[in-house]
């Protein structure tokens, strides 16, 4: 009601707008819902799967009639489209879907009206992988027939000859069809002689002999008897190898040896002459490429009276590729080199010292007025290496020769007091050695508490020490493994592997008496099965070789197992690590790699990493494909100013493998067909689309019915509260109109 109350219309009209509104506020209270359901149908697909390689891009023939002959990929479009048509008009509800992919890579979606259709480029081909991939993306598609077509082609091959059983195969989402294989490509082809199957080293040593092993293939036709072919390795024109060879059947293993000469990434040519009338030439001719080093790490170790130790150390050394050590003994007519047993002077100079990478030294004796302590040090200043080990100075257990005023000064331990405690001490980890390199794949790093510590795995089958030299720590060392006397937990814990150093070279010290003592070892549950990677000790020992004779390779930034050499069209995955002087992983700064050519930084390209998924601590970046040619790729951390890796070499040769896929392998289909039930066809066979189709039967598709909600809530959304906010305006309008207010 309205006071004064309205006559007429508007005394009507105000209170049926006040009416209305308090019904829609009662509606909005009780919350009623009108639901309805609706069937819709989704119509059947038809996915057709193409390889997308780049052998699907090479042609199978010469061109007819001066025309352009049509590349596999090409015909496989023609003949996707075929099939379209030819289902669509059998079952006009058919959907098609197309799809290409290597199995390397997730597959993408393309449809044959697009403007541009790029050829295929991706580089290696793994079918199983392909369909599996393809199910995963549709498994909740209406698929009712699948098409795959390919030239059979393969880089990778599954041993079980089967997607995994985690993976979706093609019957689980076919409606139970097996696929239907069409072979692109002529299976034949004309004759084609060929390089396969290359292997070769990544890396060698200037001066070493390098083996090349290839196959010289020979496809297509039949040699009516033996024939001669000419295999040549070059290197900017000049020959390094040069064979004939006498070929009598479809295939011979051929090796080819070398010397290279050089410092750096090299590359070189490997050609073998081709037939008169050979079509494809690309496979004739491949590059290869060297890493090539300048020289080995070399170690030189002094001892006074070659003992137990020396062997210990020398057999470590041999175990490792990259290392090469000398050993300088004294004898009468004074210090001999025992490989050659000339005569051995030590350098006068720190440059003379940089014929080594790192030195070793047995204790000290006969060393004092000999060596020139200040000379060594120096040239540790620049980055030589130095490990010591006071045991094969000792006179008798409780006295021991005073180490040099000079080398003690190099020592990250001091020995001022020589003072040796009777064993049996245990080795075992520092926890501040937590990741160190010298320390890597042992099992891991034991977790030391005051006088307590857990042996971590391998380490808790050393056998004791009998002598333990003690020292106190320097500020700044690094303990790399500690001794736990076998007097139980009431004893202190005791340095025994110590690395420190102010210079740029690494200083280790061993406080045992004997190295020699943790060879000689064999774990109970080893058996006679083993081997030397059940040696903690001797593992140990080689990666402190190599870490001495190489520095703190593992901190900062770094490439993991960075490829020298990729094909064209490779991809380029790079993974790397970022660690701390602690060899901590550093994952609060990003990180990024910078691509470039040699000495033009105007190319200079940058791609940021990301961390990869289960491997912790480690990050990775895919490159895009890169033309053939030499690139350089240098790591880059965030900071003020950015933290610099090493720059790396890195070469993209113009050999392929898929340039050497010159024909269809027929078999690798049928076999594939076979696995999976379904038949192989040959594409350019005139009725391989009615048969494929005859095969799919798309008259007996079906959609999939789909039982499709709707609801409808009056009070949910915007245009309930409008209409509410319209009627009280509009109350508020006629009363303002009629002075009510």
């Amino acid at each position: 009601m309205s006071r004064p109350p309205l006559r007429g219309v508007w005394g009507r009209v105000l209170p049926a707008l006040r009416t209305v509104v308090f019904l829609a506020l009662a509606v909005a209270v009780a919350g009623p819902v009108i639901s309805r359901l609706a069937n819709r149908t989704d119509p059947a697909e038809l996915v057709i799967l193409l390889e997308d390689s780049g052998s699907m891009s090479l042609t199978d023939e010469d061109p007819a009639d001066g025309q352009t002959a049509a590349t596999r990929w090409e015909r496989a479009l023609t003949l996707a489209a075929a099939l379209d048509s030819a289902v669509t008009r059998i079952n006009p509800d058919v959907q098609t879907r197309y799809l290409r992919g290597n199995g390397l890579e997730a597959p993408r979606e393309f449809n044959l009206n697009d403007p541009v259709i790029g050829d295929p480029v991706n580089h290696g081909t793994d079918l199983h992988a392909l369909l599996s991939q393809a199910g995963n993306r549709l498994l909740t598609h209406p698929v009712r027939g699948l098409v795959l077509l390919s030239d059979g082609q393969e880089t990778v091959r599954r041993l079980e000859g089967r997607p995994s059983s985690t993976d979706a195969g093609p019957s689980q989402w076919t409606d139970g069809r097996p696929p239907v294989i069409l072979g692109v490509g002529d299976p034949v082809g004309a004759a084609d002689r060929l390089i396969k199957d290359l292997r070769y080293p990544d890396t060698a040593y200037a001066g070493d002999e390098v083996v090349v092993e290839l196959a010289v293939v020979h496809q297509g036709g039949s040699l009516t008897g033996p024939v001669e072919s000419r295999l040549r390795l070059s290197r900017q024109g000049e020959t390094l190898a040069d064979t004939v060879l006498t070929l009598q059947g479809a295939s011979q293993q051929v090796e080819l040896a070398f010397r290279p000469q050089g410092e750096g990434l090299q590359v070189y040519d490997l050609e073998v002459s081709a037939l008169d009338n050979e079509r494809h030439r690309d496979n004739n001719r491949v590059s290869l490429a060297l890493d090539l080093r300048r020289s080995r790490s070399r170690i030189l170790l002094l001892a006074a009276r070659p003992g137990w130790d020396v062997r210990f150390l020398a057999q470590a050394a041999a175990r490792e590729a990259r290392l090469e050590m000398q050993v300088a003994f004294r004898r009468e007519q004074g210090w001999t080199l025992a490989d050659s047993l000339n005569g051995f002077v030590p350098p006068t100079a720190p440059d003379g010292w940089k014929a080594w990478e790192s030195v070793i030294l047995c204790g000290w004796e006969g060393l004092e007025g000999w060596l020139d302590w200040s000379v060594l040090a120096e040239a540790v200043e620049q980055g030589l290496g130095l490990w010591v080990l006071p045991g094969a100075t000792q006179a008798s257990m409780g006295l021991s020769r005073t180490v040099p005023a000079g080398l003690g000064a190099l020592l990250p331990v001091t020995f001022d007091q020589p003072d040796w405690r009777v064993g049996p001490v245990f080795a075992i980890p520092s926890p501040d050695s937590e990741g160190h390199p010298v320390l890597a794949g042992l099992g891991g790093t034991g977790r030391a508490t005051g006088t307590t510590a857990v042996p971590a795995n391998d380490f808790s089958r050393l056998p004791p020490l009998e002598g333990l030299a003690r020292v106190e720590i320097r500020p700044g060392a690094l303990e790399l493994l500690t001794a736990r006397p076998g007097g139980g937990s009431a004893v202190p814990m005791l340095p025994l592997l110590v690395s420190g150093g102010d210079g740029a070279g690494p200083v280790v010290w061993f406080s045992g008496r004997r190295l020699w003592e943790l060879s000689f070892w064999e774990p109970a549950a080893a058996g006679p099965q083993a081997d030397d990677t059940l040696q903690p000790a001797r593992q140990m020992l080689q990666n402190l070789l190599v870490w001495i004779s190489s520095g703190q390779e593992d901190a900062g930034l770094r490439f993991a197992g960075l490829r020298p050499v990729y094909q064209e069209a490779e991809r380029v995955r790079l993974f790397a690590t970022w660690r701390d002087m602690r060899s901590l992983t550093v994952q609060d700064k990003a990180l990024s790699v910078v691509l470039r050519r040699p000495g033009d930084d105007d190319t200079d390209q940058t791609f940021p990493l990301t961390a990869s998924a289960g491997r912790a601590g480690q990050f990775e970046v895919d490159l895009p494909p890169l033309p053939p040619g030499p690139y350089q790729v240098q790591l880059r951390g965030e900071g003020d100013p950015p933290v610099l890796g090493a720059v790396e070499d890195l070469m993209v040769t113009s050999y392929s493998v898929e340039q050497t896929q010159v024909r269809q392998d027929r078999r690798n289909l049928a076999q594939l067909a076979a696995q999976l039930g379904g038949p192989y066809l040959q594409a350019d066979s005139p009725a391989a689309v009615a048969t494929a189709v005859a095969a799919l039967a798309p008259d007996q598709w079906v959609g999939r019915p789909r039982e499709m909600r709707h609801r409808l809530d009056f009070r949910s959304g915007w245009p309930f509260l409008l209409a509410v906010c319209l009627l009280l305006g509009l109350e508020w309008f006629i009363r303002r109109q009629q002075g009510l207010l």
